[in-house]
């Protein structure tokens, strides 16, 4: 039985392989890796960390594009008190508060350029938007928000709001390109 093995001739990609069973017929296989991973070994994945502690129906993580696209892959939520948290779009205000940097998923490159993120306090400017995911998150495991590469371009801003009061953690992994 032969086999073929092989990557894209970049070498980039996952591992793809093709064979003929012993009974004549074609398999093939891809071991495949999504879109932040491949980011991450290019050095052009990014993680936003936050942590704060809530007082209720406030903004506790925000990420506005300044440059190229910015793709989120997705935003994982843990709290120390079960409410809903929100995944919106900002149609209206001025984010501020403290700085949140992006960090660079190869450890000692720079971090994410072209952004202004807040976060690991209130997001404060009377921030509002349109809801795109919320669910009520409980204590026992934290939630994942798939974003499946959900694209904010430039002058666009993502913003999480927490309708709790506790302390949450909200780390969102993102990346440039494709």
């Amino acid at each position: 039985m032969g086999r073929i093995e092989g990557k894209a001739p970049d070498g980039k990609g996952g591992i793809n392989e093709q064979s003929v069973d012993t009974e004549g017929r074609a398999r093939t296989r891809s071991i495949i890796a999504d879109d932040f991973h491949h980011a991450l070994e290019n050095g052009t994945g990014y993680i936003f960390h936050s942590t704060y502690s809530a007082t209720g129906g406030e903004e506790v993580w925000s990420l506005q594009n300044d440059g190229t696209d910015v793709h989120v892959n997705r935003i994982v939520i843990s709290t120390s008190a079960s409410g809903v948290f929100s995944i919106m779009r900002k149609t209206s205000g001025t984010p501020a508060g403290t700085t949140m940097e992006g960090r660079n998923g190869v450890l000692g490159r720079p971090i994410m350029p072209d952004v202004t993120a807040f976060g690991s306090a209130s997001v404060t400017g009377s921030v509002d938007g349109d809801v795109i995911d919320a669910q009520d998150i409980g204590t026992s495991a934290p939630y994942t928000f798939d974003l499946d590469g959900l694209v904010v371009p430039l002058k666009e801003c993502l913003f999480v709001r927490a309708a709790t009061t506790g302390i949450v953690y909200v780390t969102g992994y993102v990346h440039r390109g494709e």
